[in-house]
């Protein structure tokens, strides 16, 4: 604050010139001495000091020793010289003031001249000097100008006594006195005496404009808050035109509301602050600011403040990046709110943030997928701070991400080693042992899944996954055909009254599979109570509902069929035929044979010839043959008989039912009495298919037909070769190959495969050969030696005399499709697709056709087998899934993005599995290709990481992602989004991947 200042001689002079004046005006005669005098006061008249001051110094010299001591002239001259001086600078002129003071030290004017002469050093700085004068001069002015050189010299307790004495003057120093005289008592802690000071002069021109900053301080030191913003509102609120310095008025308001908790109100003048200041602001305050903002979820706010301050490797920079990681959290940008938590857990200044920080940002990953980096962080989060109170917390998030993981062997012996688990551990417990066990059940390794599924109701917090691992452990004993064990295990589950969402179907599935455990141990009347219950509770329901529907329906009829309640039995057949989608031929097949037990042989035939003509490549075909010569031997067609059974001789040279077929050709050419041929056919079953149902017929006809030709030598030569392939010792050959097939089921399978090696070789021409050949491949196959499971599955196929045709085949397939030989693998699983006896087998052929020709590659041949298995009955879990997936694929293929992206869409509705992951990520990988950048950052991080566990396709999303990024000129989140998969993806190759990526970022 500069003061205004008078210079030293003006202020002598014009108090001195009016009174000359008068006196020279009132003079009636001159002297020439006079003249001399008067000279001098007409040059000081016209500031012409250096003459004044000679024409005063001949006055003098003119009149020495004339003059008297109190001749006020003389006084006056001596005064004008010391004066002119003064105001001239010249190095003599404090000792001619001085002089003057000593030698007239009782005249008015010497009193004057202390005043003077301190304001003369005052004027020139030198406060020091200033002092002892203006202490000894009088008046207003002089004791401002004593108060000021006080004040600079830090001498303020004098200074503000001097400040005094001017306040209650008329002084133009007035409002000057009272601004330091408010200083001064600010500084010496007196706020309240400063206030007072202040306020004395609030309106001033002067310091108007500064007096309310120091006010609103004073009450801010008092603490004097609601003081302060009574005081400093109102004159915010009247901006510019208050004529008042508003930016530090409105940062104190601030801040004081700030401290108060009222963020709006704290927010409101941060921001009128900026304003004020074209956006700046200190950190301190930014980050007030910032987290004002945050408070009242203002997030964006809070972010384009604390942003700027999250770089700063200090207490503020750990602050604003916590609460800038919360807020990005709060909008949804995740890889943003990962970098800055980041930052916030990596600085030591204060341990709460760090504390927290670490621990959101290890939650963050479990919100990115990142089921691995949640599961390293909050063990590092646990080792760290092993007080905190989110160690429960931690412990349980830290289960999530081993789920997430996928690792649920590894968190259940976590878990089992934790005591008191929580709720939410529990039911991470059984969630994880309830996964296991459906891996295990869809890896066919049901003794695993079953004690996968006990630990799965160890707990009973999630009732839903106890109710489901009762009911998919029920399956797995199905599946191994345990049908004894299971049938209670089924009766529980439809008695159940458990409170689950999923006990009312889990009920009616449950019917379903009691009532094939019923059919296959041939307790048909239960199996049709237990069916009819099921298909009548799914009847009205969506198809995706009722999934098993026709298939029970089919089961159901056969019950009838069974029982021979032949009318019941069609009438449903015939509602399959109409109504269903996948199993028409077997319902049409099955009420040939219905019809033709009822002896209705006109409307079997019919009916068999109706299901080969609409479906010719059906696996009943065979079998439709078959009965439709049964029928023209039922009713002595003989002639027509052997046709037919020629036909499915023939036609179906690979039937596992060519056998019976023989047999019923011979039967019918006996009936003929064309023996010779009958005794061909006998022939062929006896060396053929020694070891089928049919060859005990076939011996005892063979005899009888050798008889009627008058051969009866010839038979002991048949039985001969007959016993060769049926060694008399069966009791011990039958135990040595139970003993290898024990082996086999025990899954000791190198075991196996010596001991079923060891029983070739001792019986070569065994009747189980056939068999045993599929169960030496099958070993062969579970050692990794493929090459060896595939001669023995080939033979198998080739043999075709053995109900495991199918499953060789299937085998045949996967291994050829794993060696590449993808025309071999369309062999195998043809060979499946014509063979197969039920939905499973056929989807299976399917889906292996599908993908083979895919690998080709033959797009158009592979989307034929894709189209079935989507059209087709869904009960085989995954498999439309999968066909609708590789659908997509090949519209991609074929650069039809649009339709690509259809068959995507679709595949993601079907299930939240690994195939609807993939279809999700390709929809992404297209949108991007074709620049559309958000879209495929949104189908990214709103479906792919929201809605799918698939850690493979999320690790891939991220990747492409960071692209997605690059593309939309956010490197900052490309980058940080790197870093969290470098720091948290267990894949090496994605890890390496995003190196690469973060590489080429600049």
């Amino acid at each position: 604050m500069r003061v205004r200042r008078l210079s030293l001689l003006g202020s002598c002079l014009l108090s001195f010139y009016s009174a000359e004046t008068v006196f020279a005006q009132n003079t009636t005669q001159y002297t020439s001495s006079d003249a001399l005098y008067q000279a001098g006061v007409e040059f000081i008249e016209k500031k012409n000091y250096a003459s004044a001051s000679q024409e005063f110094k001949r006055y003098l010299q003119t009149n020495k020793g004339l003059l008297a001591a109190n001749d006020l002239n003389a006084v006056n001259a001596e005064y004008y010289i010391a004066m002119s001086a003064l105001y001239l600078n010249y190095p003599e002129a404090e000792v001619l003031a001085e002089r003057f003071v000593k030698n007239h030290g009782e005249h008015p004017k010497a009193r004057q001249l202390y005043g003077d002469l301190g304001a003369y050093y005052y004027n020139a700085g030198d406060y020091a000097k200033a002092i002892p004068y203006l202490q000894k001069a009088y008046g207003p002015d002089a004791s401002f100008k004593l108060g000021m050189s006080l004040y600079y010299t830090n001498r303020y307790d004098e200074a503000l006594k001097a400040f005094g004495q001017v306040l209650g003057s008329q002084s133009e120093y007035v409002s000057a006195a009272s601004y330091y005289s408010g200083v001064i008592r600010f500084k010496n802690e007196d706020y309240a005496g400063a206030v007072e000071d202040f306020r004395r002069i609030e309106n001033s021109r002067e310091f108007g404009n500064e007096v309310p900053g120091w006010i609103a301080h004073s009450y801010y030191r008092q603490g004097q808050y609601d003081k302060l913003v009574a005081y400093t509102e109102p004159i915010l609120r009247q901006g510019p035109k208050s004529g008042k310095k508003l930016d530090e008025l409105s940062l104190l308001t601030a801040d004081v509301f700030f401290q108060k908790g009222n963020y709006a109100k704290a927010a409101e003048y941060y921001k009128y602050h900026t304003n004020l200041k074209g956006g700046r602001l200190p950190a301190a305050a930014a980050y007030r600011y910032g987290y004002s903002q945050y408070r009242l979820n203002d997030f964006n706010g809070a972010i384009a403040n604390l942003k700027q301050l999250s770089s700063s490797k200090d207490t503020i920079g750990q602050y604003s990046s916590y609460y800038l990681g919360i807020s990005y959290l709060n909008t949804d940008n995740l890889s943003a709110a990962a970098g800055s938590l980041d930052q916030a857990r990596k600085l030591n200044y204060n341990a709460a943030v760090k504390e927290d920080a670490s621990f959101n940002h290890a939650k963050l990953q479990l919100d990115m997928g990142n089921g691995a980096g949640a599961v390293s962080e909050f063990d590092e989060f646990l080792k760290a701070f092993p007080n905190s109170s989110y160690v429960p917390e931690s412990k349980e998030l830290r289960g999530e991400g081993l789920l997430l993981s996928n690792n649920y062997a590894q968190i259940l012996d976590y878990l089992e080693k934790e005591r008191n688990l929580s709720p939410k551990q529990r039911n991470q417990y059984q969630q994880a042992a309830y996964n296991l066990g459906i891996n295990a059940f869809n890896a066919e390794q049901f003794d695993k899944a079953i004690g996968a599924f006990d630990k799965a109701t160890k707990y009973t917090d999630n009732r839903d996954i106890a109710a489901a691992a009762k009911f998919y452990k029920a399956e797995a004993y199905s599946a191994q055909h345990k049908y004894e064990e299971v049938i209670p295990q089924y009766n529980q589950l439809i008695a159940s009254t458990e409170n689950s969402r999923l006990v009312p179907d889990f009920r009616i599935r449950s019917r379903y599979g009691l009532g094939y455990a019923y059919y296959n141990t041939k307790d048909y009347d239960k199996a049709a109570t237990q069916l009819k219950a099921y298909t009548d509770a799914v009847r009205g329901l969506p198809a995706t509902d009722r999934r098993n529907y026709e298939d029970a329906m089919i089961r159901l009829a056969d019950t009838y069929l069974v029982a021979k309640r032949y009318d019941e039995a069609n009438k449903i057949y015939d509602q399959v035929v109409v109504a269903g989608k996948s199993d028409k031929d077997n319902a049409l097949y099955n009420k040939g044979l219905s019809l033709l037990y009822a002896g209705k042989y006109a409307e079997a035939k019919t009916t068999l010839s109706q299901m080969l003509n609409q479906y010719p490549n059906s696996p009943y075909s065979d079998d439709a043959m078959f009965q439709l010569g049964m029928v023209e031997l039922n009713q002595q067609n003989y002639p027509i008989a052997v046709r037919q059974f020629t036909r499915v001789i023939q036609e179906r040279p690979n039937s596992p039912i060519l056998h019976a077929a023989f047999l019923q050709r011979a039967i019918a050419n006996s009936n003929l009495k064309k023996y010779d041929e009958a005794i061909a056919d006998y022939k062929i079953i006896l060396t053929k298919y020694a070891g089928s149902k049919s060859a005990e017929s076939a011996l005892l006809g063979v005899q009888d037909a050798l008889n009627a030709v008058g051969r009866p030598e010839d038979f002991a030569q048949i039985l001969k070769g007959y016993e060769q392939g049926n060694p008399s010792d069966e009791s011990l050959e039958k135990i040595k190959y139970e003993a290898a097939k024990n082996l086999y089921f025990s899954e000791k399978y190198p075991q196996a495969v010596e001991a079923l090696l060891e029983f070739f070789q001792r019986y070569p021409g065994s009747a189980y050969l056939p068999e045993a050949n599929y169960y030496l491949g099958d070993s062969y196959f579970r050692t990794e030696d493929k090459i060896s499971a595939l001669r023995y599955y080939n033979k198998v196929i080739s043999e075709n005399k053995t109900s495991f045709v199918n499953r060789a085949a299937q085998r045949v397939g996967e291994i050829e499709f794993q060696n590449q030989n993808y025309r071999g693998a369309v062999r195998g699983y043809q060979v499946l697709y014509r063979a197969a006896a039920n939905n499973k087998d056929k989807v299976a052929a399917q889906l292996g056709l599908m993908d083979a020709y895919l690998a080709l590659p033959k797009p158009d041949s592979a989307l034929i087998y894709a189209k079935e298995v989507i059209n087709g009955d869904n009960s085989v879990t995954g498999a439309r899934n999968r066909a609708q997936l590789t659908a997509g694929k090949i519209a991609l293929a074929k650069g039809d993005n649009k339709r690509a992206i259809e068959e995507f869409e679709k595949t993601a509705k079907l299930g939240k599995d690994s195939y609807g992951a993939e279809a999700i990520y390709n929809v992404a990988a297209i949108l991007f290709k074709e620049k559309k950048c958000k879209e495929s950052r949104d189908k990214i991080i709103n479906e792919l990481k929201e809605q799918f566990s698939d850690q493979k396709w999320i690790d891939q999303g991220f990747l492409l992602l960071s692209d997605v990024y690059v593309c939309l000129n956010e490197g900052y989140q490309a980058k940080a989004l790197l870093n969290t998969i470098i720091e948290g993806a267990e894949d090496k190759a994605v890890v390496e991947e995003a190196k690469r990526k973060l590489a080429l970022i600049k």
